[in-house]
């Protein structure tokens, strides 16, 4: 017989972590009875293991000053798979209690145990929130005995969860690469009868099997906010009903995990958000002066900053409501431009006339603009694969953007503007060059370049213009997420920044790298750039906090 349609079951839930800090990623023991997760309480990224009744939690990744994150109970519940920065990074397996630890392999993140504990899935691209999409990501299957790899695909495919009767595999990505839409899949292991499971325009990610595999648990924003919703479907992958909310008492809930027993779970609530702040800077002396001063207050979640060419407004793209906002300089004065579906690049047209941002609304993500009073809202770009982080050439004539095939496009023929060429291959760089900033000079493009294997290459990577040459400055410079890029005016110094880092001045010529500011603990700073005049520095400070919650069903709620 068909499952049934799952509804909103009656439940009951308490804390199990109150740390300050993020405390994600929760594993939940077979049994029900430890929870693993990850945690930054000690400054890096430590797997923690409690039991669920109470007591004191357990670093069992306390040895390492590597960062450890994203584990897995075992289907036995003896061992705990995670990835590790540790030795070159990898997926690890060791005990429940963190000893005997041991590489499966030297790849791969958000590892998924098969049922029968011999085997892992693990995707190329790791996922921690999930705004955190930065590169199209292939699954593996590695054999935790003998270190066997079979590639099995899934075209863009991240967070895979191995299904209890072991017949499919579970998964989320962007499919038509460029669509934005972020929907949930099943393959069969060996790679073959992709079956689509939601499609729609929604973000849903993080998918777990119920321990029946009867129904599929998934994290969402389709109602209105992110929670936990779950659908039904059988062996076959076919989906059955529209998918239910299981109605979570946060604004912002997900990352589920469920006991065999099917009596508890296990979740994470989410509180980030992300305002703009601005300091002064002094060029010459390659310092900050004077503290940091808020621009925004509140809850959102901006990403993407864009301060204009006369220095009086910065335009402010915000992906938790999809809304593209211009801000004036002293923080008194905010205007919305476009008020749903704007993504997350954002550069102004050099003479000021026009803000170009990424947005899905005609499909596949593409550049579209609008005044900054708000009219003339166009399409710019009609790529087939869609396009993202739009950076305006100095001169206006051209823009340039990142996606599966970065382009150059012709910004006096549109729109849609011509195509003008694909930028060129880069040898020797592991992956395909992003690029995300353009000099003053109009000579010099900086970027970084995800890494097929998962991550990003380290250092700085600029591409100059007219020659097509390449080359790596500050190559000590590793990436905890996509880094971020914006020259000062002499097109020889930019401003650095990572996720979990400082803001950075870098000097291409040398590869000197300089620390301008450190965030405040439980923070860390995104997307620099500097003001007109380079006498200031505009700059994104997110917080982040999440706590580890337990769910439990009434006897007639599941």
């Amino acid at each position: 017989s068909k499952p049934r349609a799952p509804s909103s079951p009656v439940l009951s839930y308490r804390s199990l972590t109150r740390d300050a800090g993020m405390e994600v990623e929760p594993s939940l023991s077979p049994d029900g009875r430890l929870v693993a997760y990850s945690s930054n309480a000690d400054g890096d990224w430590d797997i923690y293991v409690a039991r669920v009744a109470g007591g004191k939690p357990i670093n069992v990744t306390a040895d390492s000053s590597a960062d450890d994150y994203q584990p897995a109970f075992s289907p036995d519940g003896e061992r705990i798979a995670f990835r590790s920065e540790r030795d070159g990074g990898g997926v690890f397996v060791m005990s429940a209690t963190g000893e005997s630890v041991r590489r499966a392999a030297a790849f791969g993140f958000n590892p998924s145990w098969a049922p029968d504990g011999t085997r892992l899935v693990l995707a190329s691209e790791s996922i921690r929130m999930s705004t955190g999409r930065e590169t199209l990501s292939q699954l593996s299957v590695v054999d935790v005995v003998s270190g066997a790899v079979t590639e099995i695909g899934g075209d863009d495919a991240v967070q895979p969860a191995w299904s209890p009767n072991g017949h499919r595999i579970a998964f989320w990505g962007a499919w038509p690469i460029g669509s934005g839409n972020f929907d949930l899949w099943t393959i069969a292991p060996d790679g073959s009868d992709k079956k689509r499971v939601t499609n729609d325009r929604f973000y849903d990610w993080s998918p777990v099997w119920s321990p029946d595999g009867r129904s599929l648990w998934f994290t969402s924003d389709r109602g209105g906010s992110q929670n936990v919703w779950r659908v039904a479907l059988d062996e076959s992958g076919t989906t059955h009903g529209v998918p239910q909310p299981m109605s979570l008492p946060s604004g912002d809930a997900g990352q589920v995990s469920l006991a065999a027993g099917g009596d508890a779970f296990v979740f994470t609530t989410f509180d980030h958000r992300s305002n703009l702040e601005r300091v002064a800077f002094d060029p010459e002396g390659e310092q900050v002066t004077g503290s940091p001063e808020a621009l925004t207050r509140g809850t959102r979640f901006f990403f993407g900053i864009a301060p204009s060419p006369d220095g009086q407004w910065i335009a402010l793209s915000d992906r938790s409501e999809g809304q593209l906002s211009l801000v004036s300089r002293d923080g008194r004065s905010t205007n919305v431009l476009i008020d749903a579906d704007a993504g997350g690049g954002v550069t102004w047209r050099p003479d000021g006339s026009e803000v170009a941002f990424v947005s899905r609304r005609s499909g596949l993500y593409q550049i579209w603009s609008i005044r900054p009073d708000g009219s003339a809202l166009k399409q710019l770009t009609d790529a087939a694969k869609g396009v993202a982080l739009p950076v305006w050439s100095p001169d206006g004539r051209r823009l340039v953007g990142g996606w599966d095939e970065p382009s150059f496009f012709d910004a006096e023929s549109g729109p849609p503007m011509q195509l003008l060429n694909v930028l060129p291959q880069i040898p020797n760089a592991g992956g395909v060059f992003w690029p995300f900033a353009w000099s003053p000079s109009g000579r010099e493009l900086a970027g970084y370049v995800p890494l097929d294997s998962g991550g990003f290459a380290p250092g700085v990577h600029v591409l100059s213009v007219p020659e097509g040459l390449y080359r790596v400055v500050a190559a000590e410079l590793t990436h905890q997420g996509a880094p971020t890029f914006a020259w000062l005016l002499d097109s020889r110094r930019l401003l650095y920044s990572s996720r979990e880092a400082g803001i950075y001045l870098v000097d291409t010529e040398t590869g000197h790298v300089r620390l301008l500011l450190r965030p405040p603990a439980g923070s860390f700073y995104s997307m620099a750039h500097p003001g007109s005049g380079d006498r200031e520095i505009f700059f994104l400070r997110v917080e982040q906090e999440a706590d580890v919650w337990m769910a439990s069903f009434a006897p007639e709620g599941r």
